[in-house]
């Protein structure tokens, strides 16, 4: 069983989106509501009536009460948890196969790589279907693991009664392994960068609260748009590529027609064992292999590809 976990306040542009994504993947889900004055509560109840939502216990957006509040609702869950923003989308191969497989491990509590989503500052995306995954609408940005520069998108997948966690949620005093491929974090960090998107960024300013301030905590929060559209080109320029020929994107987005869709099948083959210690080298000879001959062929057609550093590989 797998239980998710979110608070919102005023998401009514992304829950829709976030909503129809994890209806398959989670048994039970349960929404802290942070006093919205939106359509978000109705969106929740419109999309998934049988999800819990809860008034929030907090006056204000504090980081260690949230996250103190999450671990006491968490610690009423039984099975597997996870704890999501709604900027972020938990995207898995066969969920429930890897949970039964991870049961079998001593281990009980997993990191879930973060794939981050920047928006390329040169190109020149199509409004978002509102009724299509958003997950293959955008495709630009970076794998965290690639960048020792980035900031850690970590989300914990476990079956503790709580998370442990440091405040922010993306670190833990469990004793944890990183899961590589069977599941991620999809983060939308600057996409899709939209009016709408960059409106509810700005409404973040007004909820963090002084102590947070004082205390130099989410201080990504207390950005002026300014400063996030300058974040963002930064962001994109270190290190951001075309993520189309990567898992998930490579299931939902819609390639040129000159691009050869070889990765469907290849992820669908391999990806079972791509945290299997055993046969992680065998996956990664295979993946890179692959990897290579779609650069190769995509850059021939403008592309523009990046090569992983071999050490990041």
């Amino acid at each position: 069983m797998l239980t998710g976990i979110s608070h919102f306040f005023n998401e009514e542009y992304l829950l829709p989106w976030w909503v129809k994504h994890h209806l398959p993947l989670f048994d039970r889900c349960i929404m802290i509501d942070y006093h919205s004055t939106d359509r978000s509560r109705a969106i929740i109840q419109e999309l998934a009536p049988h999800w819990e939502i809860r008034t929030s216990r907090n006056l204000e957006f504090a980081s260690d009460l949230i996250d103190l509040e999450v671990m006491d609702i968490e610690r009423e869950c039984d099975g597997w948890k996870v704890v999501l923003n709604t900027t972020e989308f938990l995207c898995a191969h066969d969920l429930h196969t890897t949970l039964k497989r991870l049961e079998n491990k001593r281990c009980k509590a997993f990191k879930l790589r973060g794939i981050i989503l920047v928006d390329d500052p040169d190109s020149s995306y199509p409004t978002p279907d509102r009724e299509s995954p958003l997950i293959g609408q955008r495709w630009h940005g970076f794998i965290e693991d690639n960048t020792r520069e980035a900031v850690t998108r970590h989300r914990l997948l476990h079956r503790h009664p709580d998370g442990a966690y440091v405040p922010g949620r993306h670190e833990t005093r469990h004793k944890s392994k990183q899961l590589y491929n069977s599941a991620t974090v999809v983060h939308c960090l600057y996409s899709p960068w939209s009016s709408e998107f960059i409106a509810r960024k700005a409404q973040m300013q007004k909820q963090i609260p002084k102590m947070d301030v004082d205390r130099g905590w989410a201080t990504y929060h207390l950005m002026g748009i300014a400063q996030h559209e300058q974040n963002r080109r930064s962001e994109y320029n270190r290190h951001g590529e075309d993520l189309r020929y990567r898992w998930p994107f490579a299931r939902n987005v819609r390639f040129d027609a000159q691009v050869p869709i070889t990765l469907k099948i290849l992820w669908e083959k391999f990806l079972p064992f791509a945290d299997s210690k055993v046969l992680r080298p065998k996956y990664r000879r295979l993946k890179s292999k692959v990897q290579r001959s779609i650069y190769k062929r995509g850059n021939k057609i403008g592309l523009n590809l990046k090569i992983e550093p071999k050490e990041n590989r």
